[in-house]
C-alpha cells in the first residue's frame, strides 16, 4: 500500500536494478577525489593550450572480446519453449587495445591473443593489416600468456605503435600496471608524451571508452560473429577473425563516433 501511494507522489522514479559494483569503486569515487583529478587535467589543458588542439588528447583503453557469442532474437510460435541458435564454439579471448582522440580519430586496434609464443598468430592471416584497402589497415598483434595486456607489452603498445602516429600529446589511461611501469614513464617523457592517469577504481566512471565506445564495439562485434554464423554454419576461428572484425560496416571504427561525446559527459 504504501509503495503504491509513495509512486503517485513523485512518478518521475520507478525501481530498477543496480549494476553490481565492488565496494571499492563506491569507496574510490568521491566528490573530493575526482575534482581533484579534473581539476588537474584542466591545469594540463590550460598550461599546453589543449583546448585548442584536442586532436592531441588521447584515451587508451584495453576490452576483452569473445568468438563465442549469443545468438540474435529470432520469430518463434507464441509457448515455444527452446529455440536453438548456431553459435561459435571458440572461448578464446582476443584483448583489443583501442586509442582514440578528443576529434574521434582512433588508431589502428593492437590484438593480444592468449598463447605462449608467436605460433598462436599463426593462421590468423595477419597479412591482410598490410592492405592499405583494409579497414584495420596497420592493426597489430602480440600474445601474452593471459591474453591481456602486459608490461612488456604496453611498452611494446607505446613506442611502435602509439608514437609514430602521435607526438607531443597527452595520453590518458587507467592505472593498469601494464601502462604504469617505470620503463613505459621513461619511453613516454623521451618523446614529450604527457600522461595522465585516471583516479584509481572509478575507470568504470571516468575511462572514456568504458563510457561510450565499448559497449556499442562489443554489440557490433556481437552481430557480425552471429552473421557469420548463420550464413556459412561454421564457427568463428583465427582464419576468419580479422575478415569479420573488418567488415565493410567498418567494426572497429563506425564506433569512434561517440567518442568527442563522452569526453564531456
Amino acid at each position: 500500500m504504501w509503495w503504491r501511494r509513495l509512486k503517485t507522489r513523485p512518478p518521475t522514479f520507478s525501481l530498477i536494478n543496480p549494476e553490481p559494483t565492488a565496494a571499492n569503486r563506491h569507496a574510490a569515487m568521491t566528490r573530493q577525489r575526482i575534482g581533484t583529478y579534473f581539476s588537474a587535467l584542466k591545469d594540463v589543458h590550460d598550461q599546453n593550450n589543449f583546448n585548442q588542439f584536442l586532436e592531441r588528447v588521447w584515451n587508451m583503453d584495453e576490452t576483452g572480446i569473445q568468438a563465442a557469442h549469443k545468438p540474435q532474437k529470432v520469430i518463434a510460435a507464441k509457448g515455444t519453449k527452446t529455440v536453438h541458435g548456431k553459435a561459435s564454439i571458440s572461448r578464446d579471448t582476443i584483448t583489443v587495445i583501442a586509442c582514440g582522440n578528443a576529434l574521434g580519430r582512433s588508431i589502428p586496434p593492437y590484438f593480444i591473443v592468449p598463447g605462449k609464443t608467436t605460433k598462436k598468430l599463426h593462421g590468423f592471416d595477419i597479412e591482410s593489416c598490410t592492405d592499405p584497402t583494409s579497414p584495420i589497415h596497420g592493426a597489430k598483434f602480440s600474445v601474452s600468456d593471459s591474453g591481456w595486456t602486459e608490461e612488456g607489452i604496453g611498452q611494446i603498445w607505446l613506442k611502435d605503435h602509439f608514437l609514430p602516429k602521435a607526438r607531443s600529446q597527452l595520453l590518458i589511461f587507467d592505472c593498469h600496471g601494464s601502462h604504469n611501469s617505470t620503463e613505459f614513464l621513461k619511453i613516454a617523457r623521451a618523446k614529450s608524451i604527457i600522461l595522465g592517469e585516471l583516479p584509481s577504481h572509478t575507470s568504470n566512471w571516468t575511462q572514456p571508452f568504458d563510457r561510450a565506445v565499448f559497449k556499442s564495439l562489443k554489440n557490433s562485434w556481437n552481430t557480425q560473429v552471429d552473421n557469420f554464423v548463420k550464413h556459412t554454419g561454421a564457427s568463428l576461428g583465427h582464419s576468419s577473425f580479422l575478415r569479420v572484425f573488418g567488415k565493410k560496416e567498418r567494426l572497429m571504427m563506425e564506433v569512434y563516433i561517440d567518442m568527442p561525446r563522452c569526453w564531456h559527459r
